[in-house]
């Protein structure tokens, strides 16, 4: 937000510079407060209609300001999260161990209003299966509503992203729970996907994007955010991992996934700066010939 503004300033008083606006999430996201969000969208505003070229990262986010903020559509520009083509899961990829215990990890942060935990751990509960759920971030918040399976449970806190990644290799599973408002993406389901491990996909909606990509490229099972469907699901993963076939289903291909990667994302932002150099060089360049004709 804070580096948006600075640039709003800076095309204020430079109003002939290009500005390319890396939006990421939109400021007026849920774990906002009411008063904030009225204040952030006020400068949002400012911002998209002041940008030459604005980036999100999915067509959700998009459809929605768009449509809020009356901007034509050919301003904006797609690029995705991504992880890095060099992370664990790259070097380590033939390189996998079964733990002693069934080993589900999730790493990012729980919101009590769209993004809670609270089904999966009812489902866990009425499982009656050996297993080890470890939860790297700031989710300390939650820990009361692990209930009978409190010992099963290991809150580590904030981490460092290297030793994140690191535990992602080791579990047997990924979990990740999509927000309940699709047109936010959470970036830790990006790092699963770069890990190349099984990922329990928990969504709210039909159309959440990270569900579409784990059938798409078979990179894990998506269930609903329902206790049942949870449970069926686990316990499904379980089988396999006991059967040490966890990875069976996996069938993916590596080509498939560089598109999510920050190296493929930071190609694709090199192509439109020098697209949009080039477009702005043709225009001075046709501006002096006319200004040129002019003074003759």
């Amino acid at each position: 937000f804070v580096d948006s503004l600075i640039g709003l300033k800076i095309k204020k008083n430079n109003p002939d510079m290009l500005w390319i606006a890396d939006m990421g999430d939109t400021l007026y996201a849920p774990y906002y407060s009411k008063w904030k969000r009225r204040i952030n969208a006020h400068y949002e505003r400012k911002i998209l209609e002041k940008a030459d070229k604005i980036i999100l990262t999915n067509n959700n986010v998009l459809d929605i300001v768009s449509k809020k903020y009356n901007i034509e559509r050919e301003k904006f520009e797609i690029i995705k999260q991504g992880f890095s083509l060099h992370s664990l899961g790259q070097e380590y990829k033939n390189k996998r161990h079964k733990n002693d215990d069934f080993t589900l990890l999730f790493t990012g942060t729980f919101y009590k209003k769209f993004r809670d935990p609270a089904n999966l751990f009812k489902a866990l509960s009425a499982l009656n299966i050996k297993f080890r759920f470890i939860i790297a971030g700031r989710n300390e918040a939650f820990m009361k509503k692990c209930g009978i399976i409190a010992d099963k449970i290991e809150f580590l806190g904030f981490i460092p992203y290297n030793k994140s990644l690191k535990l992602q290799h080791k579990a047997d599973v990924l979990v990740h729970i999509s927000n309940r408002q699709s047109y936010q993406i959470p970036g830790k389901f990006f790092e699963y996907l770069g890990n190349r491990k099984p990922i329990l996909c928990i969504a709210y909606n039909d159309n959440d994007e990270t569900a579409e990509l784990t059938k798409q490229f078979n990179v894990g099972i998506v269930c609903k955010n329902d206790v049942n469907d949870i449970k069926k699901v686990v316990l499904r993963l379980y089988n396999l991992w006991e059967k040490d076939k966890l990875n069976d289903f996996l069938n993916f291909k590596d080509e498939d996934l560089r598109q999510y990667s920050w190296e493929a994302g930071a190609e694709k932002l090199c192509r439109l700066i020098e697209g949009r150099a080039a477009e702005d060089s043709e225009t001075t360049k046709r501006a002096d010939e006319i200004a040129s004709l002019r003074s003759q």
